[in-house]
């Protein structure tokens, strides 16, 4: 298998929630025929390989969203974020656990 860096990704959407869980979505259009394990294998790998690549743009398109207006505020305001570090420090652990394949979320960050 090839190493993280190495691997191309083109996921649709990566989202974070007010925990700083990602979640990953992937649109298929419905007259896409792949095998439904083909789409549910992109994603694993999408789970396993990207979350590596992710984590040090995660800042910056917080920062491009948010605009003229201070990231920490934008967090703030969008998903009512008041620990801008807490919850970057929960995304790191979130994306770290993700990366590890454990089958049990962090502590006090189950979705």
């Amino acid at each position: 298998m090839a190493a993280a860096d190495s691997v191309e990704l083109s996921l649709d959407h990566l989202f974070l929630d007010q925990s700083g869980v990602p979640v990953l979505v992937e649109v298929k259009r419905a007259s896409d025929t792949r095998a439904r394990r083909k789409v549910v294998a992109q994603m694993l790998d999408y789970a396993a390989n990207g979350v590596a690549m992710w984590q040090n743009d995660l800042r910056d398109a917080v920062a491009q969203a948010a605009g003229v207006m201070d990231p920490g505020a934008f967090l703030q305001e969008q998903l009512g974020i008041e620990d801008v570090e807490g919850f970057w420090a929960a995304v790191e652990d979130n994306l770290r656990w993700a990366r590890s394949g454990s089958s049990s979320w962090p502590t006090g960050s189950c979705p």
